[in-house]
């Protein structure tokens, strides 16, 4: 028994053929994410090692998955020895797993930051007043000052998230 050979395709007519077939064949679907592909935004996708086409996605998904694909390349094949495929699934099952709720990452130092710099002069000087600060006169020294208080650790992530959200909807 011998299997078809796949089609070589030569020119941006042949492409065109194809994408317009697969994705009659998808049903106008996305082949990665099951959503609408609006026209004009088809592109074939095709694996970089085998350079088989897979199928038909949107331009934006096209791109996620190429990215992730040379991410995975250049940064965790070397080290991990499962398949891209099976690191996403287990990815997929991490990230929907209920979420540990013991610590909070340094990070959201940064986030507190962000939203007092978003908040209008009057608002940063309520802030500023109720974690116990002296008003300053310029918002580089505000900054400075909000940033100070955090790092006394007087303030927790919780408490500094709920001055900032009360503030802001007053």
């Amino acid at each position: 028994m011998t299997s078809k050979q796949p089609r070589s395709l030569y020119t941006a007519s042949d492409v065109k053929e194809v994408r317009s077939t697969l994705l009659k064949q998808q049903s106008g679907l996305d082949a990665l994410t099951g959503l609408p592909i609006p026209a004009g935004q088809e592109v074939c996708d095709h694996c970089h090692t085998t350079q088989l086409v897979r199928g038909i996605l949107h331009r934006q998904t096209n791109v996620i998955l190429g990215k992730l694909e040379n991410l995975w390349v250049r940064h965790l094949a070397w080290w991990y020895n499962g398949t891209l495929s099976e690191f996403l699934r287990k990815a997929a099952d991490y990230l929907d797993r209920e979420q540990p709720r013991e610590f909070y990452h340094p990070g959201w130092i940064k986030r507190a930051q962000i939203d007092f710099n978003k908040l209008k002069v009057q608002q940063k000087d309520q802030v500023l007043k109720a974690i116990g600060s002296e008003l300053c006169k310029n918002d580089d020294l505000r900054k400075k000052e909000f940033k100070n208080k955090i790092l006394t650790k007087n303030f927790d992530y919780t408490t500094i998230q709920a001055l900032l959200q009360q503030t802001k909807d007053s």
